[in-house]
């Protein structure tokens, strides 16, 4: 990936999003943006896929968080 690219991870699994944290500072990613909670977050700019309607649905949090590549 090229400097300053961003990932945009989310997910409605509570472990994966932490160890994911772990995983995404350990490759050196910065962290812009994150949230345990991305339906009552500010974030505007969300794409709802058809798992996350269905998570939703069943009262599920979404977590969500931006990372970017820093090859500093």
């Amino acid at each position: 990936m090229k400097d300053h690219s961003e990932i945009w991870f989310k997910t409605d699994d509570d472990e994966l999003f932490k160890d994911s944290l772990k995983y995404f500072a350990e490759a050196g990613f910065i962290e812009k943006y994150r949230t345990f909670d991305l339906h009552q977050s500010e974030f505007t700019e969300n794409i709802k896929t058809e798992y996350e309607e269905k998570f939703s649905n069943q009262g599920v949090k979404i977590k969500f968080g931006i990372f970017v590549v820093n090859k500093g």
